[in-house]
């Protein structure tokens, strides 16, 4: 399996990632699964293609209904999904990343020219985090050039906020810290 590195800042951090060359993953959105084609099991890359993923995590995606395919299933079923790239952290966990991330803006001038400031980077507001002034839960508009680790360092480099961090979704293994 070949990879591709792949890196964001957290707390002025560089972290680094690997990304699986033809795998992404998919989880059917249950408000569409009418009006457009679901995921089918058929979709699903062989689990020979995933090997080299932490089984343990594999598992527990696909608990939660999370389907690993060929980035040409991921075009075709992309109206009635929710799609991640997948990436394995440093530590060799498996990680999700949407099109999602959370990013605080230097100088806030409020939400209406915030998200008016995010637009030209192809970012909409989903949400005003409270709890800061400029925080905000962000997504990357489909069809714009990039995804979300690209938009992320793009708005860091030019300096329109103090950060800008992909939502990663994970696995939570058992208590007491054992992974089966």
């Amino acid at each position: 399996m070949n990879f591709r590195e792949r890196e964001y800042v957290c707390r002025g951090r560089t972290i680094r990632l690997r990304q699986p060359d033809g795998i992404v993953a998919l989880r059917a959105d249950p408000a569409a699964a009418g009006a457009h084609r679901s995921v089918a099991a058929a979709d699903a890359v062989p689990a020979a293609a995933v090997g080299d993923l932490p089984a343990n995590d594999v598992a527990a995606f696909r608990s939660a209904g999370w389907t690993f395919v060929a980035p040409a299933a991921e075009r075709s079923a992309r109206a009635a999904t929710t799609t991640a790239e997948v990436l394995i952290e440093p530590s060799g966990r498996l990680v999700l990343a949407t099109d999602r991330l959370t990013l605080k803006l230097k100088g806030p001038q409020g939400p209406e020219l915030d998200g008016a400031r995010l637009a030209a980077f192809g970012v909409e507001v989903v949400a005003t985090l409270r709890f800061a002034p400029g925080l905000y839960q962000c997504r990357v508009k489909p069809g714009h050039d990039g995804d979300v680790f690209d938009v992320s360092e793009r708005l860091l480099a030019d300096g329109l906020v103090e950060f800008a961090e992909p939502d990663l979704i994970s696995a939570i293994g058992p208590r007491g810290g054992e992974r089966r």
